[in-house]
């Protein structure tokens, strides 16, 4: 029974050898302990295996030294590594700090373009600007000028006249006229005191006539005078501004007259005397001879060198003759 018993024990202890897994050295020896099985020497077997495990620690140490070594190495490699990736990104840093610089200097320099073309074009459009104001008012100075204002005053003149008056209900009223229309007796006019509201009795306050302005008359119709003639001519001879009624100056003229009629031909002169209305733009001379004729000369208020000169009788104030004058130049006596 003791034979059994340390058999089964000897059988488990060899069981748990075998099912342990030996180290990678000691496979040899395994290999070799069974085959010592088949008359090999174990004792030979264990000192080989003894040489062996020195041989195979050695090598181990010199393969972790030159692993060692190698990792240093591959360490030190990281190092370059690292400080190449470092480099790489500082480079890429720069890259990108010149990108943004280029950028920036783009946008300024389309910023500066934009405020050059801006200004560019404002001036462009100031200049067409100060062109057309430049052609305005030469256009405006051509509306101004003295014939063209005269041409229009005329024909307002003559509207006036067909229309019957000025608006004013009353002959010895002057119309203000504008866009506030009123009327205010002829005496204010030219009186040195604004009594339009637009001013417009003090306006034009200048005598456009002098002492020896000549003007010559041709006849349109007489059927009222003494002698017909066919011209005649006035002159006047003195001009006296009143104080008291500064927009009636006096005249004193003279009227010259050729005539031919079947009864009796010659030369005439006819001293006369009157006055000018600021207010209407005529004169009125008081008749000079026993037949009761006066004289009025209309002018139109904006051309002075002609007028139309009617004869009526004080009486009746009914135009009995016509004439049309013109002002007398000295180019015309050099002639």
């Amino acid at each position: 029974m003791q034979f059994w018993a340390l058999c089964w024990a000897a059988s488990v202890a060899l069981a748990g050898a075998l099912a342990a897994e030996p180290p990678a050295g000691d496979h040899v020896e395994h290999h070799d302990v069974k085959a010592g099985k088949y008359g090999v020497d174990h004792h030979h077997t264990r000192h080989d295996k003894d040489e062996e495990h020195h041989v195979g620690h050695h090598g181990k140490k010199e393969h972790g030294e030159h692993h060692g070594k190698d990792h240093d190495k591959d360490h030190h490699h990281g190092k370059d590594h690292d400080k190449d990736h470092h480099g790489k990104d500082h480079h890429d840093k720069d890259h990108d700090d010149d990108h943004h610089t280029k950028h920036y200097d783009h946008i300024k320099y389309t910023e500066k373009h934009d405020h050059d073309l801006e200004v560019k074009n404002l001036v462009e459009h100031l200049n067409k600007i100060a062109y057309r104001f430049g052609d305005l008012e030469h256009k405006l100075d051509e509306r101004k000028d003295p014939e063209l204002l005269a041409k229009a005053g005329t024909l307002e003149h003559r509207v006036e006249v067909i229309e019957g008056g000025n608006g004013c209900e009353r002959t010895d009223y002057f119309q203000c006229g504008g866009n506030d229309p009123q009327c205010i007796n002829n005496l204010l006019v030219c009186d040195h005191n604004k009594d339009c509201r637009n001013g417009e009795d003090e306006e034009d306050c200048d005598l456009h006539i002098h002492v020896g302005d000549s003007f010559v008359g041709d006849s349109i119709f007489d059927h009222c005078t003494q002698r017909r003639p066919d011209h005649m001519t006035v002159t006047f001879t003195a001009i006296k501004n009143e104080t008291f009624f500064p927009g009636f100056p006096k005249l004193a003229a003279t009227i010259d007259m050729e005539y031919e009629t079947d009864h009796a031909e010659g030369h005439v002169t006819l001293r006369v005397k009157g006055g000018y209305s600021f207010a209407r733009n005529r004169f009125i001379f008081v008749a000079p001879e026993a037949d009761r004729l006066g004289f009025i000369g209309q002018f139109d208020g904006s051309d002075f060198d002609h007028f139309v000169g009617t004869i009526q009788p004080e009486a009746t104030q009914i135009p009995c003759a016509k004439f049309y004058f013109r002002r007398h130049t000295e180019d015309e006596d050099e002639e």
